[in-house]
């Protein structure tokens, strides 16, 4: 599972309070694929990812990023190798989470990651 992906997934419990929270990624293998940068793509991503959300996520994974993406951020090339690496080159089997969960901040629930694959299906029991 890519962090992109990641940005953009929320609990599906329909009785959570926290609804749209992020969900932490809880990781026990992850894996780096070294890509090519694009910074006319990259910049398209930054402007749909919540980067609170994505900058937290990178944090608990042992890494930090810069509390807002502003013109100088956009500007220094290390930055933005940085993000691509976490945006787009952490994924499932190759530099990616692999194995682990996601874990919904608000009511806990937690949704498996196996063979990079998050699975976000609720039992019939839960609403």
């Amino acid at each position: 599972m890519r962090l992109i992906t990641h940005n953009l997934l929320v609990c599906n419990v329909r009785s959570c309070v926290g609804r749209g929270a992020p969900l932490r990624v809880n990781a026990m293998e992850v894996s780096h694929v070294q890509t090519e940068m694009k910074s006319e793509v990259l910049q398209k991503f930054l402007g749909r990812i919540n980067w609170q959300h994505f900058r937290e996520t990178v944090g608990e994974l042992g890494d930090g990023l810069p509390e807002a993406m502003g013109e100088a951020e956009l500007g220094n090339e290390e930055i933005l190798q940085k993000v691509h690496k976490w945006l787009l080159d952490v994924r499932p089997r190759q530099t990616h989470v692999m194995t682990g969960a996601l874990v919904c901040s608000s009511c806990g629930r937690s949704y498996p990651i196996e063979r990079g694959i998050p699975n976000m299906v609720l039992e019939e029991t839960e609403t």
